[in-house]
């Protein structure tokens, strides 16, 4: 079984626009939301090459649940640590079609606590031989 980690996995919000001012109000022609993080794209890749992973990483909030559902989703086996507080990012992609120009805003990363980390990592050599890590 293959295991991938994702520490700070996001909601992409892509919305593709025809034009867009500065002070105005900016209407989208297009959105797409993709659940992902360098742990989570690996376990999709894997899965369209039909082998199987689990998705491991930190949660939390509306936003977490809403990542591990679309995870699932698209058919990959997840096994998050949920947090108590905070949300998992939301990172907003303004794509304006007529100039091909991309505006990218990301969200602060979610604040993980020692002891968590402690226990993802106790986590991990207990999945595997410690001579394995």
């Amino acid at each position: 079984m293959i295991y991938t980690v994702t520490f700070n996995p996001a909601i992409d919000y892509v919305v593709q626009t025809a034009d867009f001012k500065i002070g105005s109000v900016n209407r989208s022609i297009s959105e797409q939301i993709y659940f992902g993080g360098k742990g989570i794209n690996v376990s999709l890749v894997l899965s369209r090459l039909e082998i199987n992973s689990i998705a491991l990483g930190f949660t939390a909030g509306f936003t977490g649940r809403a990542i591990e559902k679309g995870v699932a989703e698209a058919g990959i086996k997840t096994d998050f640590v949920h947090l108590e507080s905070g949300c998992s990012r939301i990172n907003v992609k303004i794509h304006w079609v007529f100039f091909s120009k991309i505006i990218i805003i990301c969200q602060r990363y979610l604040f993980v606590v020692k002891t968590v980390q402690s226990s993802f990592k106790f986590l991990i050599r207990f999945v595997f031989n410690k001579s394995q890590i």
